[in-house]
C-alpha cells in the first residue's frame, strides 16, 4: 500500500466515500489536508509500538565531544532514529547503559561510557511498501480514530476505531515476533547427513 491507500482505507472505516489523490503535497480536498496532518502521527505511533523486524538498524555513532558529567562520551543520534534499542561498544556485544538528551545543535544526543559506540535502533520508515499488511491495517484504524474526531466529529466512532487499532496492532506485533523466530536445528556437525544420503534412506 501507499500512504494515500492507507488514508483512503481509513476514510472508508469512518464511512467517508471521498478518496484522496495525494497527501504529500495534499490535494485540494479537506480530507487530504486532514490526512496530511494526521497520517505521519499515526504511522510513527504504530512504528514505535513495537521493535518491528523491518525497522531495525545498527550504526556506528559519531563522537561529538564535550561529555556531560557522569558519562565518558557524547554521541550524535542518527537523524532517522525513531527509538533507541541497545548501545554496545565496538567489538563487544554487551549492552551498555546510556541516556538520551535533547540538544540545540544536534537535536538528539546519546550519553554513554561505551567507546566507539554502536547503536541498535528502530528507523522511521517512509516506504510503505515495506509495511506488513497487518501493520498497514492497524495504521488505517488509528488514523481513522483521528479523522473521526475531525471529519465528521464522531466521538463514538473515534473510540471504536481506536479499539480496533489496539486489537490489530497486537496481532501485527505477534505476527512480527513469530516471524523472527528460527526453528531449532541440530547444529552438531557429527549429526550432519548429506542430502544425497538422506534421500537414499
Amino acid at each position: 500500500m501507499s500512504d494515500t491507500s492507507i488514508c483512503n482505507l481509513a476514510l472508508s472505516h469512518i464511512g467517508n466515500i471521498s478518496e484522496v489523490k495525494s497527501i504529500d503535497p495534499p490535494d485540494s480536498s479537506a480530507e487530504a489536508r486532514k490526512c496530511a496532518a494526521f497520517y505521519p502521527i499515526a504511522k510513527d505511533a504504530a512504528l514505535a509500538y513495537h521493535n518491528w523486524t523491518f525497522t531495525k538498524r545498527s550504526a556506528a555513532l559519531s563522537d561529538i565531544g564535550d561529555p556531560i558529567d557522569g558519562w565518558l562520551y557524547r554521541y550524535r543520534a542518527p537523524t532517522e532514529m525513531l527509538k533507541p534499542l541497545v548501545v554496545t561498544e565496538s567489538g563487544l556485544d554487551v549492552p551498555m547503559p546510556f541516556e538520551m538528551e535533547g540538544d540545540d545543535e544536534y537535536k538528539t544526543i546519546i550519553l554513554t561510557n561505551a567507546k566507539n559506540a554502536i547503536l541498535k535502533y528502530t528507523k522511521s520508515i517512509n516506504d510503505e511498501s515495506q509495511f506488513p499488511p497487518l501493520l498497514e491495517l492497524a495504521i488505517s484504524h488509528l488514523l481513522a480514530s483521528f479523522l473521526a474526531g475531525s471529519i465528521p466529529k464522531d466521538a463514538k466512532r473515534s473510540d471504536a476505531e481506536l479499539k480496533k487499532y489496539e486489537i490489530v496492532i497486537e496481532k501485527a506485533k505477534t505476527a512480527d515476533s513469530n516471524s523472527g523466530k528460527t526453528s531449532k536445528v541440530d547444529q552438531n556437525p557429527r549429526n550432519y547427513i548429506p542430502a544425497g544420503i538422506r534421500a537414499r534412506r
